[in-house]
């Protein structure tokens, strides 16, 4: 008899990131040539290929549990299964100078890892249901103008999701699999005050993927607090901060969950259907 699935998104950053919450598209219009979308004050490092920790990453080889338990240490967890050999990772050293994706079918027989390290600027979106995975990974450089008097090109996501490219298939070759309503999308992007950086793309994507995914389930958008690639790169290195992490594992008591870390450090889980 087939498991009931569950999903699981694990996304970890700093203590005082502020509790993620879904946005509202409608209660906003487009201002990608606003003032409030440049990035007046923010001395950060832009997370690029050419200044990134996405891929400089310590490889872990040790022996992850199979089952989805929860872990006495949940920073160590992530860092440790993030970083294992046998976890997908969405971007790596072959592929660090381009958007990338990765597509991973859920048979029911092998577990499932896949994770990314090291976001301090970048979007990640992750699309699941019951039989497939979609991972993405948009650099915020290649993805979004880095001259703030110039607007924010959307294009560049928009055609990677319809037409893939060298770091990974389109979300569109995978449409039929994800038409369903157990699909779940959910965006994972830098927050800036208290909105999104980047509020336009994420309203633009979340309603691309409401085009794309026809009965799918509404996307659930999740803000973080980026950090400096450069002054801050041990501590994305060896903490959980920057990492979101998918589990797949049929053998567990479930088969997916869901963690995340609110501003005031305790770890929330929920599940869903």
């Amino acid at each position: 008899m087939q498991r009931r699935a569950w999903a699981l998104l694990l996304f970890l950053g700093l203590l005082q990131t502020t509790l993620a919450y879904r946005v509202d598209a409608s209660r906003y219009s487009p201002r990608s040539n606003s003032p409030i979308f440049r990035r007046d004050g923010d001395c950060r490092s832009k997370c690029s290929p050419a200044n990134h920790c996405c891929t400089t990453r310590k490889v872990r080889r040790d022996l992850i549990p199979r089952t989805l338990t929860t872990p006495s240490s949940i920073n160590q967890y992530v860092v440790q299964v993030t970083e294992a050999d046998s976890t997908v990772k969405v971007v790596d050293s072959s592929n660090d100078d381009r958007n990338t994706a990765v597509y991973r079918v859920l048979d029911g027989t092998n577990a499932v890892n896949v994770g990314l390290s090291g976001l301090c600027g970048c979007t990640a979106l992750v699309v699941i249901n019951d039989r497939a995975i979609y991972f993405a990974h948009f650099f915020e450089n290649l993805s979004f103008e880095d001259d703030d008097d110039q607007p924010i090109d959307f294009s560049v996501i928009s055609n990677f999701l319809d037409n893939g490219g060298p770091g990974g298939p389109s979300l569109a070759t995978y449409a039929n699999v994800f038409s369903t309503g157990k699909t779940m999308p959910f965006i994972v992007s830098p927050q800036k005050g208290r909105d999104f950086m980047y509020l336009d793309h994420v309203t633009r994507l979340t309603r691309k993927l409401a085009t794309m995914l026809p009965g799918s389930q509404a996307a659930t958008e999740y803000m973080y607090k980026p950090l400096d690639c450069k002054k801050q790169k041990k501590l994305l290195e060896e903490s959980s901060a920057g990492r979101v992490l998918f589990q797949y594992d049929p053998q567990g008591s479930l088969n997916y969950r869901l963690y995340l870390q609110s501003f005031d450090a305790k770890i929330q889980s929920g599940v869903t259907s």
